[in-house]
């Protein structure tokens, strides 16, 4: 017997997603240890914190992120952290649970102090010769912050430097040449600075020949925390683009305005990050910052729309590239010198891309490569001078221009403007929350004063609905006297049209007895239907007593579905048609009857504004009802663990603003007989903090069959 591997690895998927969603929820403040040291994560190459919780001996790997901590290596930190669950929608593989810093308790340094390093045995440690750029680059683990460019003796080629050099005072615009020694942890400390030198005047007035000091300055600096004067990227390549040209399946090529296609290239971390019109996206990027360029491990969410078949284009295509190139400030993507992609850095320039492409210029400079249009007499030279007896590259920089400095003093004075329109954008802020909160007070006055009103008139109505039952109470005992007594008076009654119509067949274990014909016909009278007093009107509707809960319409008054728990389960559709994801309901049908004809209005409250209607509730309708439980199916996966679509099972919702917070629930078709459920808005890449959620149940009789 031959199994399916592919299909056992989606059932084990599956069975994974749903089972991750009973994670521990803890209101309650906890304190924990933060490492000085990060990790590689769990679930991506990004690093992460090291935890240490209350109760644990070990360090674990924590691959969430704490909002408001901002985390230096170097230093072990004692806070306190609050566990909140986030709002809805819930991306994609992403946790329900969202970690708040409450406070730092403690904070200290783990470096070995430089007396601890003087003292230690270090006899064995040769002195290292280091070239340190006049400039810093972001770090490779961490892109917000600045790390050193070093080159070792005997090396052709810069790396970013990610550790400490202690006692190593740097300063940006000055090239140094530096001897130092190992502390047994992959950092080093300073013996001596051989050289500096700035790049604003000629290298022979700028030397400085530091005297031997065999000691570790006690003034150490970790070299990611300097201020840089600028940090600059190595490749235009870098940043936002968005998609003006498309090359389209048959060879041609289309241009699009739409913001909705667009990639950001980070080359310091080989990632690419994107939006494909309908999902969220993720991939490797390869390039040699000249010409060439691969992206490759596309990863993404699952959501569905209208511009899949346009996404899936757009994936398709950036698979392909392996060359780029960069002109008039629009970056042109290409497979073998083929047109395929055409981006612009601005989301509102919408100027034509070339298809043609032309490869760029390459100028090397100090070992860093950089692609640019610039002349051969920009290059800096390079000289070899001799010291002791190690030789040392110098690199002496062409002082011909202050052009860096003037767009430094620039950007400068740019901020300064800026910070002052935010002061007065600060301002402006105020003064609109002041009257915000001026005309809410006048709001919620006369809201109390229509509930007042509305409360009146839901009291008469309920007196009228009290009347109205009693005569329906009376009503019924007198016809169900009336159909007994005539059923002992006629033991052979026959079958009338009207009974014909109500199915009742008194040729099934009848044999004739007028008993069985009125239970019969009692059981078909007694099928309760769920009466409301219709309202047309949009005025004098009070708001539910629970915020993301529908209720239905009666009169002015809003009243509570059947709420049901309803537990997730996964049912094989067999070996080739996939997994449906459904939930159940263990009981067949809803207390709450409307019929066919005459089905209320839904509304439901959702008091944060910035939450939209659509991504909170769905209707499903249930396709299997039996064995003492519903079956509603919301979301299923094809075999090799595609979307399956089961748009089919969901009813289509639109929704209307009644008042802040308050909307109507638009169902444009008619509901046939059956029963249905609102559930709240998962998709089957959403993870749930439970396994089971609470379902707003009603069903629907066709009286007329």
């Amino acid at each position: 017997m031959k199994f399916n591997y592919n299909i056992i690895l989606t059932l084990l998927c599956i069975f994974t997603t749903v089972n991750s969603i009973a994670q521990t929820y803890n209101p309650n403040p906890e304190t924990w240890i933060i490492s000085s040291e990060t990790t590689q994560c769990e679930t991506s190459t990004d690093e992460c914190l090291l935890v240490k919780q209350a109760g644990k001996k070990e360090f674990e790997i924590f691959n969430e992120k704490i909002e408001g901590f901002n985390f230096e290596k170097g230093y072990q930190y004692t806070i306190s952290v609050k566990q909140e669950i986030k709002q809805p929608p819930i991306a994609a593989g992403e946790s329900v649970f969202k970690y708040v810093l409450l406070k730092v308790i403690a904070q200290k340094s783990t470096y070995t102090p430089a007396e601890t390093i003087n003292n230690s045995n270090t006899s064995n440690n040769k002195s290292k010769f280091f070239d340190i750029n006049y400039e810093t680059v972001p770090c490779g683990s961490n892109y917000t912050q600045a790390c050193l460019l070093l080159k070792e003796k005997g090396k052709s080629e810069f790396e970013i430097f990610e550790g400490s050099i202690y006692g190593f005072n740097y300063q940006a615009g000055y090239n140094y040449t530096i001897e130092v020694k190992e502390t047994g942890n992959s950092n080093y400390y300073l013996v001596k600075e051989i050289k500096k030198t700035s790049i604003n005047t000629p290298a022979n007035t700028q030397e400085i020949n530091a005297t031997n000091n065999n000691s570790v300055s006690t003034n150490t600096i970790n070299n990611k925390i300097i201020q840089p004067t600028s940090i600059p990227t190595t490749s235009n390549l870098d940043g936002r683009w968005y998609v003006r040209k498309i090359k389209d399946s048959d060879g041609s090529s289309f241009v699009t305005d739409d913001n909705v296609l667009w990639i950001e290239i980070n080359t310091f971390r080989d990632k690419l990050d994107g939006f494909g019109a309908c999902n969220k996206f993720e991939a490797v990027v390869k390039s040699d910052l000249k010409t060439t360029c691969q992206i490759s491990k596309i990863t993404s969410t699952f959501s569905n729309c209208g511009n899949k078949k346009l996404e899936n284009l757009f994936f398709q295509l950036l698979q392909e590239v392996n060359r780029f190139e960069i002109k008039n400030g629009n970056l042109i993507l290409s497979n073998q010198w083929n047109f395929l992609l055409g981006f612009t850095s601005n989301p509102n320039n919408k100027q034509d891309i070339p298809t043609t492409f032309t490869p760029p210029t390459i100028v090397s400079n100090s070992n860093l490569v950089y692609a640019t249009n610039k002349n051969e007499e920009n290059k800096p030279n390079t000289t070899s001078i001799s010291n002791s007896s190690t030789t040392i590259t110098e690199t002496k920089v062409n002082p011909s221009s202050n052009a860096n400095l003037d767009e430094l003093k620039q950007k400068e004075n740019e901020i300064e403007i800026l910070k002052k329109q935010l002061a007065e954008q600060e301002k402006v802020k105020q003064q609109k929350e002041l009257e915000k909160k001026n005309t809410e007070a006048l709001a919620l006055k006369q809201q109390q004063e229509a509930q007042e009103k509305a409360t009146i008139e839901k009291q008469k109505l309920a007196k009228q609905k009290e009347i109205d039952d009693l005569k329906k109470l009376i009503a019924e005992k007198e016809n169900d006297n009336n159909l007994k007594e005539t059923a002992s008076n006629k033991p052979n009654l026959a079958v009338t049209k009207n009974e014909e119509k109500a199915n009742v067949d008194l040729s099934d274990n009848s044999n004739g007895n007028d008993e069985n014909y009125v239970e019969k016909v009692k059981v078909v009278n007694d099928y309760q239907i769920t009466k409301f007093v219709k309202n047309t009107s949009n005025t004098n509707i009070q708001d539910p007593d629970f915020p993301l809960r529908p209720y239905y319409l009666d009169g002015n008054e809003l009243v509570k579905l059947e709420r049901s728990e309803a537990n997730f389960a996964a049912k094989a559709k067999g070996l080739y048609r996939g997994v449906d994801k459904q939930v159940q309901i263990m009981k067949e049908e809803s207390p709450i009857q409307f019929a066919k004809n005459n089905i209320p209005r839904f509304f439901i409250l959702i008091e944060d504004g910035d939450i939209d209607p659509y991504d909170v509730v769905d209707l499903c309708k249930a396709d299997k009802i039996g064995k003492g439980r519903r079956n509603f199916t919301y979301a299923g996966v094809k075999y090799g663990g595609r979307v399956k679509d089961v748009t089919g099972k969901l009813i289509q919702l639109d929704f209307k603003k009644i008042r802040k917070g308050l909307y109507e629930i638009i169902i444009e078709q008619e509901l046939p007989q059956g029963e249905y459920a609102f559930l709240p808005l998962f998709s089957a890449n959403s993870i749930s903090s439970t396994n089971s959620v609470k379902a707003n149940c009603f069903g629907v009789v066709d009286t007329e069959n």
